[in-house]
């Protein structure tokens, strides 16, 4: 009994600090996504989103019946801005995203997750930590909101130079990924990077 208590008293002091880190560093990652957006691309705030499983649920359903994952929104997410204002979409236009996962294998598209439909494991997880940078352009005028436009284009691939849409013709799109502890490190180069592609 007494190992059993040092265990869990073990493991609960575990929990605590890995929530208080992951609090600190979603106090600097999120603020860090707003700068590089209005320093790189003077863009605004969009939207957010979780990326691969749901928001926790409301607070009529019981937590148990959900994900456990569904707790941990900001753990696959995307963080989206947008330099454009119009209700259609005009040449120029752009929108910025940055995917965060905090481990790479969390994703539906991972080999680890090839053909699974249950939660993922966290004890088996052990992918990488990263973050995909996307610009979407658009190319010419538009009778259609900006968001009906890349809708049907799926998230790009590494693609550090404009490339076309295949789904969309009207649409360019070109896509970074990098380790998260590189961005930590060295956010102007992530910065440098979305502006150069902002004049290209």
């Amino acid at each position: 009994m007494q190992h059993d208590l040092e265990q869990t008293t073990q493991l609960v002091t575990q929990l605590q600090q890995a929530h208080r880190l992951a609090a600190g560093f979603y106090q600097r990652i999120l603020p860090l996504f707003d700068q590089l957006a209005n320093q790189a691309l003077d863009a605004e705030f969009w939207y957010w989103e979780p990326s691969e499983n749901n928001r926790p649920c409301r607070s009529g359903t019981r937590p148990s019946s959900n994900w456990a994952w569904d707790y941990l929104p900001l753990f696959a997410s995307s963080h989206a801005y947008r330099d454009w204002d119009g209700d259609i979409a005009q040449q120029g236009d752009k929108a910025l995203v940055f995917r965060l996962y905090i481990d790479h294998d969390f994703r539906r598209t991972s080999s680890f997750r090839a053909g699974v439909k249950n939660q993922p494991d966290p004890l088996q997880l052990d992918g990488q930590a990263i973050v995909e940078v996307s610009l979407f352009r658009c190319l010419e005028d538009s009778d259609k909101h900006f968001d009906e436009l890349w809708r049907s284009v799926p998230w790009p691939l590494p693609q550090p130079e404009w490339k076309l849409s295949e789904e969309c013709s009207q649409l360019e799109l070109c896509s970074n990924h990098l380790p998260l502890a590189q961005l930590l490190a060295d956010p102007d180069s992530v910065a440098s990077w979305i502006k150069e592609m902002n004049y290209r």
